[in-house]
């Protein structure tokens, strides 16, 4: 039961922000005032060996490299889990997150801060993909690795490793200014909701399997 509710406010506030960002992003036809000053303050930032590391991070975001990503990953889960709902569901999620990206970027029209091909910044920019992508997809595999037993015991890690992953690739958006800060905000709090509904979904499906480690777990724990 509590662990229900913290989900349920999870979604609700991070449905409640991304509602918002959404409003004031429509409302200013253009720049909002957070928007603004962040990109004021990337601007002071003049390093070609930073725009280096940014441009490496960024490309974990991009469709070149999650595309065989996730293909290696739907494999390795297999493997892990020895049944394909596991890589199914990774890959349906990431799926979903990509085309509800493109509907919403096509509703909102807003135009990017800039055009920069070579980080694979083209068309509109409001949510940002490079945040709703892959939080989806390295947020599922976080939590297929965490859930699993014969991986859960690097579960502190993982739950260190990702979450720097995903706010870096997002974040590095920003100080490449292809994108606004809102539009960073919006796209992680909606593939986070995705990340909660499409591992919902699994927990539910291998509730007898998940209950089976469950016991198996307390049996090992008990002296």
């Amino acid at each position: 039961m509590r662990r229900n509710r913290a989900i349920f406010i999870v979604v609700f506030v991070s449905l409640l922000i991304a509602g918002v960002v959404t409003f004031f992003v429509m409302l200013s036809d253009g720049v909002t005032a957070i928007d603004q000053y962040i990109i004021n303050m990337v601007d002071t930032i003049d390093s070609p060996a930073f725009h280096s590391f940014i441009m490496f991070i960024t490309k974990l975001g991009s469709h070149v490299f999650l595309i065989p990503f996730t293909l290696v990953v739907m494999f390795f889960l297999y493997w892990l889990y020895r049944d394909w709902l596991t890589p199914l569901i990774l890959a349906v999620g990431t799926l979903t997150g990509l085309i509800l990206n493109r509907v919403i970027k096509v509703l909102v029209a807003r135009e990017r801060p800039q055009i920069l091909a070579e980080a694979d910044a083209e068309g509109y920019s409001f949510p940002s993909g490079h945040s709703m992508i892959p939080i989806i997809c390295y947020g599922l595999l976080m939590c297929f690795l965490i859930l699993h037993p014969k991986t859960k015991d690097w579960k502190n890690i993982y739950m260190i490793f990702f979450p720097i992953l995903i706010v870096t690739v997002a974040f590095s958006r920003v100080m490449l200014n292809v994108h606004y800060f809102t539009d960073i905000v919006a796209g992680l709090m909606l593939g986070l909701n995705l990340v909660i509904l499409f591992f919902a979904i699994y927990r539910y499906l291998r509730r007898d399997k998940i209950s089976e480690w469950s016991m198996d777990r307390e049996r090992k724990e008990t002296p």
